[in-house]
């Protein structure tokens, strides 16, 4: 399952970078509309490629063995989760639709984490998985509340890359804050 996590990470970044690179233009070959939403993806694809990495790896690290509701749940969500950054890595180009895709993500990132907590998937990180459920709840509830205002035309694109650039950054610096002991640390 890691090789996947990884394969389909560096499939997501190549699409993600072509999506901010315009060979057409001349001087600096960049869309600066693009730029945000790219800081955007890399922070949320990487964080959630840190944490999947992680989970994977907590069973054996914990001398555990997940419950087989939870092991299926996992492969689920996993499989999902991979969908949806994948097809996130094809809007950089276009921050507001980027911005609903992340809601959608963030939104789909709740509901993973309801259901592996349901299936005892988490073990040994419970705490962790809690303070993860409250992250992403905020996370998405701003980039909701964004991606409402941009598509009723009160935004614009510009707004669309601050936001997604703003609840990424948030998003990633909590994660990191709460998860360091975890993904740096001791096992829980």
């Amino acid at each position: 399952m890691r090789d996947v996590y990884s394969v389909s990470l560096g499939v997501a970044l190549v699409i993600a970078v072509e999506q901010l690179i315009d060979l057409e233009r001349p001087g600096i070959p960049m869309r600066g509309d693009s730029i945000l939403p790219f800081l955007a993806f890399v922070m949320t694809a990487f964080s959630l490629y840190h944490w999947a990495i992680r989970f994977i790896d907590l069973p054996a690290e914990l001398d555990e063995r997940r419950p087989r509701k939870g092991t299926v749940a996992t492969l689920l969500v996993g499989a999902t989760e991979l969908l949806l950054v994948i097809g996130l890595s094809t809007l950089v180009s276009k921050p507001a639709t980027f911005l609903g895709w992340l809601a959608t993500l963030l939104g789909f990132e709740l509901v993973a984490g309801v259901v592996l907590r349901a299936a005892r998937a988490y073990g040994g990180a419970e705490s962790f998985a809690r303070r993860y459920l409250v992250i992403n709840g905020a996370a998405f509830a701003c980039a909701l509340a964004g991606a409402l205002v941009v598509s009723s035309g009160s935004g614009s694109p510009v707004g669309a890359g601050v936001v997604v650039a703003g609840v990424a950054t948030a998003r990633a610096t909590a994660f990191y804050s709460a998860a360091f002991d975890l993904l740096f640390g001791d096992a829980a």
